[in-house]
């Protein structure tokens, strides 16, 4: 009896989802929906980051920035 307790236990523990929400930002830091967030990923001049928090996970575009040397002329 105490081995088909335990069994019914953990298959109740394993068997919980734990689906958090997502949510999507532009380089604005506005909202955005999938079809736009789909639009986006194919620009060279921003990149996607990704991070998880408590209760969502994230996904933000950033503006890349050039960096070098310009010439004298």
């Amino acid at each position: 009896m105490k081995y088909i307790l335990f069994i019914l236990l953990s298959l109740n523990c394993f068997s919980q989802t734990n689906s958090k929400a997502q949510y999507l930002f532009d380089e604005n830091d506005q909202l955005i929906g999938q079809d736009q967030f789909k639009n986006k990923l194919n620009d060279k001049k921003i990149e996607l980051i990704t991070y998880e928090i408590d209760t969502a996970f994230i996904g933000r575009f950033l503006k890349k920035k050039d960096i070098g040397i310009l010439s004298s002329s």
